[in-house]
């Protein structure tokens, strides 16, 4: 809640602009004008984590609304149709699983550039190919229903099967999906913007942060480093604590144990 606090009244939380630079202000110590201080250009350090919670919101909740969709377009007639058709799909998702996501990711933004719609793009359909196996596998499991097995046998058409029986019952799998997919997709996108590949340095991004300013001045003020690096943790322990909240309450196993 307080990253979607900050993320929404970033504009109205401080009085600096997110590129407001002063020569004045270059590396001061905390004070009543800058809580946090100033980086190595005078820019205030606090605005810019406030602006880099919007980013962190944008690229999760975007990214993995991507996930969410890619794993059902991938798993659902997977799962569905089986047979040969299945056999290939999965062939196919072995074939990114064999390489290690980093490599894809690197390779991918090497071709197609930095930027944020890029970036969501690119972490979206990654992590959906991963988890089209989850959706993939809730809707083997719901074929073997009673239910289902009377919609085949009175020849109901496939759209009116899936959207009626498929559908609503995977919802609780892709909340899950979509739960514990945020913190991944944050981290990914620290990580490639503190490798460079991710969004260019004038975008407050809390891994741009940790890269183009901290790793730069770690001697001279390591607090460039320490807080978008402390911002990070909190952020993805806190959202992964919330999706394992989600999963627990909507898997019926975890829930009886």
């Amino acid at each position: 809640m307080t990253l979607i606090f900050l993320a929404v009244f970033a504009d109205v939380l401080t009085p600096y602009g997110v590129d407001e630079m002063r020569v004045m202000d270059r590396l001061v110590p905390p004070s009543a004008s800058h809580l946090l201080g100033g980086d190595q250009v005078g820019r205030d350090i606090l605005t810019r984590l406030i602006y880099g919670a919007r980013i962190s919101m944008v690229v999760g909740v975007a990214g993995t609304s991507v996930t969410v969709i890619i794993a059902s377009i991938i798993g659902v007639p997977s799962g569905f149709f089986g047979g040969k058709y299945d056999i290939i799909v999965q062939r196919f998702v072995d074939a990114f699983l064999a390489f290690p996501g980093l490599l894809i990711l690197l390779t991918v933004l090497s071709i197609v550039g930095p930027g944020i719609l890029q970036i969501i793009l690119v972490l979206g359909i990654l992590t959906g190919i991963y988890s089209s196996r989850v959706v993939r596998s809730a809707v083997i499991g719901i074929k073997e229903n009673d239910y289902f097995l009377a919609a085949e046998a009175i020849g109901s058409p496939i759209t009116r099967t899936v959207m009626r029986h498929i559908m609503p019952n995977i919802m609780a799998p892709l909340i899950i999906i979509f739960s514990i997919n945020i913190g991944g997709i944050i981290l990914d996108e620290a990580s490639l913007s503190f490798l460079g590949f991710g969004l260019p340095p004038e975008v407050p991004s809390w891994g741009g942060m940790l890269s183009w300013e901290g790793r730069r001045y770690m001697e001279v003020k390591p607090e460039l480093a320490l807080y978008p690096g402390l911002c990070l943790a909190l952020v993805i322990f806190g959202v992964n604590m919330f999706g394992d909240a989600v999963r627990d309450l909507l898997d019926p196993r975890l829930r009886g144990g």
